[in-house]
């Protein structure tokens, strides 16, 4: 019993990790609660540091002092691009809108975000991550991993498979001097 248990160890690790996965992790382009943004200048420096990681979670309200990823509303300087900015909110509300600012910046930023324009508040910040993440997003490297990964299954496929004392296989009955327990 408790070899089976531990031999089903890893498939079990995968599933719980697979389940959290889509529960807490699940990018919003796949209908999940996460917008994950690699951060590409110094407004938020040093609490986020160009190359960081930032993963944002959809809340149902949002307050002065969140640190949020939004995009630019319609209408208003720079606005109507997907592009995600991830500041702090310093003021307003859900049904007015937000000031926001960066950290390192002396001066509000000219937009307004309310409650839609918002993806999410920082959950998450991985230093460095957005790096090592665009890094395996490459396709020379997604195309190594991927080649890896196949050969690693083929070989793994070429193992034999245990069977018990007077079990018998495809190629008929297995004797007892040669089965596996």
């Amino acid at each position: 019993m408790r070899r089976t248990v531990l031999k089903k160890l890893p498939l079990i690790a995968v599933l719980v990790f697979l389940a959290a996965w889509i529960v807490f992790l699940r990018p919003a382009a796949l209908g999940g609660p996460a917008t994950y943004v690699v951060v590409s200048g110094s407004s938020m420096e040093p609490a986020l540091m160009p190359g960081d990681l930032v993963v944002a979670r959809e809340r149902s309200s949002y307050s002065p002092g969140d640190v949020a990823v939004f995009t630019i509303p319609e209408g208003q300087p720079g606005g109507g691009s997907d592009a995600k900015i991830v500041h702090r909110l310093t003021g307003g509300d859900d049904d007015r809108g937000f000031t926001t600012r960066g950290d390192n910046l002396d001066k509000a930023d000219p937009w307004t975000p309310a409650e839609p324009d918002i993806a999410g508040s920082l959950w998450l910040h991985l230093p460095g991550g957005g790096d090592v993440l665009v890094w395996l997003l490459q396709p020379l490297v997604l195309g190594v991993l991927a080649g890896g990964l196949t050969t690693f299954m083929i070989l793994m496929g070429g193992r034999s498979v245990s069977t018990k004392k007077g079990s018998t296989t495809k190629d008929g009955p297995v004797p007892a001097h040669q089965a596996m327990v």
